[in-house]
């Protein structure tokens, strides 16, 4: 985030999924072109391009699936939706690193470490 961010209207939960945050986005805009004022209020509180337009403005502008998802990353403290994704993703990512390398180091004999010959002990059999 940069300093020039507006605060975080919500923050995400301890485990965000990409999926429920792409339906948020997906509802946002369905609300917005059914007229909600809510939705309206939601692309102008968190969105530039929507700053300065009213509610019947935004609504007449013709945003797309991405300005929804732009908004939603926004309103829950990120610069730009590809920020967001990456965040809730970097969980699962590094849990798969820490698996694999679980699953490396148990097929790994353990090295024995006497007198500080670790090249040696590296290669000895327990």
């Amino acid at each position: 985030m940069t300093a020039k961010s507006p605060k975080p209207a919500k923050s995400l939960p301890a485990r965000p999924n990409l999926d429920h945050l792409r339906s948020q986005a997906r509802t946002l805009l369905a609300d917005l072109r059914a007229g909600k004022a809510s939705a309206a209020k939601t692309f102008i509180a968190h969105l530039p391009a929507a700053k300065t337009l009213t509610p019947d403005r935004v609504r007449a502008a013709g945003f797309r699936l991405a300005d929804a998802q732009s908004a939603i990353a926004r309103k829950s403290g990120f610069d730009h939706w590809p920020g967001l994704a990456r965040h809730v993703q970097q969980p699962i990512a590094s849990g798969q690193t820490r698996a694999r390398l679980r699953a490396v180091v148990a097929t790994r004999p353990p090295a024995r470490y006497e007198g500080g010959d670790a090249d040696r002990c590296r290669h000895q059999q327990p």
